[in-house]
């Protein structure tokens, strides 16, 4: 069995270049390589978040899917954008990643917002 074809991607701002099969969804071969990406609708192409900016090698944009239809504005779309959940990798590209599409850093709170310890759990009910 042959190994599938391989291309290219330099993903921007982080300056980072990295190997994907063809055909794999963009938005798993970056999470694959630690770039986290926002999946509100776990990447059905429903909410738009995971939107990224495609430019094939030779300066080409893909052709936008019908969930990029649905999801992005005419302007989103004219800027090149993409949903990085449905396009799957077909060439060499750079990918450029808007802070909005990243998840950010998550932080549990552990007490309370003014760090008092916290209450006490009530007994439970009597029989």
């Amino acid at each position: 069995m042959t190994a599938p074809k391989m291309f290219t991607l330099r993903i921007l701002p982080d300056q980072r270049t990295l190997q994907a099969p063809a055909h794999a969804h963009l938005h798993e071969a970056l999470d694959q390589h630690g770039i986290s990406l926002t999946a509100h609708c776990d990447g059905m192409g429903l909410c738009g978040k995971c939107c990224v900016r495609i430019t094939y090698a030779d300066g080409r944009t893909p052709d936008p899917t019908p969930a990029d239809l649905r999801a992005l504005s005419p302007d989103q779309l004219a800027r090149g954008l993409r949903l990085a959940c449905m396009w799957r990798v077909s060439a060499d590209a750079v990918i450029e990643i808007p802070p909005t599409s990243r998840i950010g850093q998550l932080r549990i709170l552990s007490d309370s917002l003014t760090n008092t310890p916290p209450s006490p759990l009530p007994p439970p009910p009597r029989p």
